[in-house]
């Protein structure tokens, strides 16, 4: 199954920065340890993607202007430098496998379809202080900062447990988060 993973870093939410954070929570982990001793994490995964089926769950504000400079064509991308996008990587990707990346992709040529001219685009990955949307986005599990992880369910190796105070677990980690960077990742497990 899939499901929604919100994982904050203190780092920019490059891949490498993303696979650390969710390497605790590998199913080899777990799989490797015998079975008679076996401790579940809060959550496993088998592979992961940037956004996936949960892309573009963030709104990013395109009012800093100093920060972001939208009004400019850039010749140092701000996806993957400022913020993420599935979409904007799936593009970029598109074109260099067409070898002709300086000719058919330029992000500010996504940037209306992406919600633009309603203040914000949609993205999967930015500082938290500049998604305006946090408290609409729900997701099925979260790691903070710091790595510690947090689900609406867990597995002990015999039943599922839910956490009824997850949302207020939640709601203190984004609001102890203003300062660091949020990332959607679509979790398989």
């Amino acid at each position: 199954m899939h499901y929604c993973c919100l994982i904050i870093t203190k780092e920019f939410p490059t891949n490498d920065v993303l696979e650390k954070a969710l390497a605790p929570f590998h199913d080899d982990v777990v799989y490797k340890q015998p079975e008679e001793s076996r401790v579940y994490p809060v959550f496993m995964w088998d592979y992961w993607q940037i956004g996936g089926r949960y892309a573009g769950l963030f709104k990013l504000t395109v009012e800093n202007e100093e920060k972001y400079k939208w009004h400019y064509y850039m010749n140092n991308p701000r996806n993957g430098r400022l913020f993420r996008s599935y979409l904007l990587d799936k593009m970029k990707g598109f074109a260099e496998e067409s070898r002709k990346p300086n000719f058919m992709y330029k992000e500010e040529d996504y940037f209306t379809s992406m919600g633009f001219l309603d203040g914000f685009l949609y993205v999967d990955g930015a500082k938290v202080c500049d998604i305006i949307n946090f408290s609409e986005v729900s997701c099925y599990c979260c790691i903070d900062q710091n790595g510690n992880a947090i689900a609406r369910e867990t597995w002990d190796g015999n039943s599922w447990n839910v956490d009824p105070m997850f949302d207020e677990k939640m709601k203190n980690i984004i609001a102890n988060s203003r300062d660091w960077y949020a990332c959607i990742v679509d979790i398989h497990d």
